[in-house]
């Protein structure tokens, strides 16, 4: 907590093995914050291993944006599918 400047950055961690249940982790750390710290959250940063619905949805359900990187995870994504839909090498 920076108190000089009024900045505070609450951060909930959860310590668990990289697995690919890790995205499901970010409501209960969500709530965690919440619960502990008097902080309204009004965006959520997170990397593509929480790109799950559930989380947009949480997210937007608590009034705030969600900025998470996208996962591709099943998407077919070799040359010739990314033609057939419509992209070249430059999107």
């Amino acid at each position: 907590m920076e108190i000089q400047f009024g900045i505070e950055l609450p951060v909930a961690i959860s310590h668990i093995p990289g697995n690919a249940d890790e995205g499901s982790y970010l409501i209960n750390n969500r709530k965690r914050i919440q619960q502990y710290h008097a902080a309204n959250v009004m965006i959520d940063i997170a990397a593509a291993k929480y790109d799950i619905t559930q989380n947009y949805l949480y997210i937007q359900e608590q009034s705030a944006i969600p900025i998470i990187d996208y996962n591709p995870r099943n998407e077919k994504l070799s040359k010739t599918n990314l033609k057939e839909r419509g992209y070249d090498h430059n999107g």
